[in-house]
């Protein structure tokens, strides 16, 4: 029982606790109405990209060409973990 709390826990997580969803158009296009009870908001994989992309120009520090700043990482992750 307790398993399969767990596993159902675990899905409503996974589907439903974070800030955006990422797409292609395709899947934007076909996914037409809003699932019930589904919280994040539907982003184009490439918005986001241009959103990172900006982070990192915005971010640039003393690093070497070519290499990120690392700490954007953890960045990303806590914007997409709120609510």
């Amino acid at each position: 029982m307790i398993q399969n709390l767990y596993m159902e826990y675990a899905e409503h997580i996974r589907l439903c606790r974070h800030r955006r969803h990422f797409v292609d158009y395709k899947q934007a296009v076909d996914r037409g109405g809003s699932q019930s009870g589904v919280v994040p908001k539907v982003v184009l994989y490439n918005r986001f990209l241009n959103e990172i992309l900006e982070n990192l120009k915005k971010t640039k520090g003393r690093e070497l060409p070519r290499i990120y700043n690392p700490l954007i990482v953890g960045d990303l992750f806590f914007k997409q973990a709120e609510l």
